[in-house]
């Protein structure tokens, strides 16, 4: 047996090794190919892989359809990894994991058209995504062994089919890691703009934001921020969050200079929002060229201006907005850039 696991690997080093163990000549030793074999990640715990039954996507230019399952937990779990399985890449224009409680449509029928109701979003994934999400090792999601609790799995996906190619199908979805529970529940929020967005015609870096104010929050729990996930689509230029505290802008979240709408990613962050701190998300969009106002929406043509945060402990007063494609909302700003927010 060769050890192989050596810090500094040396391939004739092996080669050699390999064949004195096997009392024959080095040149007689041919190594095709070499792979690192990684330890599996979390063997303790339970994997559920939620699929698209290989979904005929409909001959349209937008489609967003859902696919909810239950995970098979038999008492209170966190989820700590959620891996993307990525199909037909082509027309998959991105995927929002929630959890759902009490009962979800898929008991009969897997594609659900209608977002179950008190559904919480959890992780999403768009182009250049990275090939999975680890919480930190502080938190988790919470799925419940109750199903009048969070029990179900729900994909949103979005499809962008411009030239409505017919019989395409796809079959992604996600791989989930369920583990014991961990200190924290975590949760996963969209901050910015989605339907107010207004964007003149043939404006160069034309800024639309929105802003955010903590509510008092009961215990006066510090809000630990580990992940930040920028969105916009086709036209957007600059995306940045800032959080005001005591009327200075102190942090920024998701960050990019230079949006690529096919390299998007979630950012790891390590950071504390308070009660009282002002939440500001700004989005810079270039429409030269083209003739008519640009609205937000969720189809690929129209625009998004979203940073999502993933944070722990999972708080949510009332007055919160919630709501699947919509963000929270306490005020918005437009104008021609450059110019200050407030």
């Amino acid at each position: 047996m060769i050890d192989t696991t050596l810090a500094l690997f040396n391939k004739d080093q092996f080669i050699n090794a390999l064949a004195a163990d096997m009392q024959i000549s080095a040149n007689r030793v041919i190594i095709n190919e070499i792979k690192e074999i990684l330890p599996p990640f979390c063997p303790g715990c339970i994997t559920k892989e939620v699929l698209f039954p290989n979904y005929l996507i409909p001959a349209q230019v937008t489609t967003y359809v859902s696919f909810g399952l239950q995970l098979p937990v038999d008492a209170f779990r966190h989820i700590i990894r959620i891996e993307p399985i990525i199909d037909n890449a082509q027309y998959l224009h991105h995927i929002v994991v929630f959890i759902a409680g009490g009962t979800v449509a898929s008991n009969n029928n897997p594609i659900v058209e209608n977002m179950p109701s008190g559904a919480r979003p959890l992780y999403a994934w768009a182009p250049g995504a990275g090939d999975y999400y680890d919480l930190p090792p502080e938190a988790g999601f919470n799925v419940a062994s109750d199903p009048a609790q969070d029990y179900y799995l729900v994909l949103s996906s979005h499809y962008n089919n411009p030239t409505q190619v017919s019989g395409q199908r796809d079959s992604s979805g996600m791989r989930v890691y369920l583990d014991t529970p961990r200190a924290n529940n975590a949760t996963f929020l969209f901050f910015g703009l989605v339907g107010e967005i207004n964007i003149p015609a043939n404006s160069d870096l034309y800024r639309q934001g929105s802003y955010f104010t903590i509510p008092l929050i009961p215990g006066n729990p510090d809000l630990h921020v580990f992940s930040s996930f920028p969105h916009m689509h086709s036209r957007g230029q600059q995306i940045w969050l800032e959080r005001m505290r005591n009327n200075i802008f102190d942090a920024e979240y998701g960050r990019v200079d230079s949006w690529d709408y096919n390299s998007q990613r979630i950012y790891p962050e390590n950071s504390i929002i308070k009660q009282g701190d002002i939440l500001y998300t700004s989005c810079l969009f270039n429409t030269v060229g083209e003739l008519n106002t640009i609205y937000g929406g969720e189809a690929t043509y129209q625009e998004m201006c979203l940073v999502g945060l993933g944070f722990y402990p999972n708080v949510v007063p009332p007055g919160w907005l919630i709501a699947p494609y919509d963000a929270l909302l306490s005020g918005r700003n437009n104008c021609s850039y450059p110019c200050n927010f407030p």
